[in-house]
């Protein structure tokens, strides 16, 4: 009887142990999934950030080619029409 209280003790410690190495590995799990969760969110505001810059900066450019393509085929036109007439 004596065995088996011994076993059973042996076994419970060996339980304990394993119990707390579990607590321990579920805490840094979950400061890591902590931090991979606030880092996710810092990167997703960033990248909106940089969506809306992008968009910005085609609108832009785009605002840009209008304005430089209007005025320069007027004045290719021009150009062209007024050697026809020399």
């Amino acid at each position: 009887m004596e065995k088996r209280v011994s076993l059973l003790a042996s076994q419970l410690e060996e339980t304990k142990i394993q119990l707390e190495a579990t607590e321990k590995a579920y805490k840094t799990t979950h400061v890591e999934l902590t931090e991979t969760v606030e880092r996710i969110s810092e990167l997703s505001t960033a990248n909106s950030t940089l969506q809306a810059a992008k968009r910005k900066v085609d609108t832009e450019l785009q605002t840009a080619h209008v304005r430089t393509a209007s005025p320069s085929s007027v004045y290719a036109n021009e150009n062209y029409n007024n050697k026809d007439s020399r």
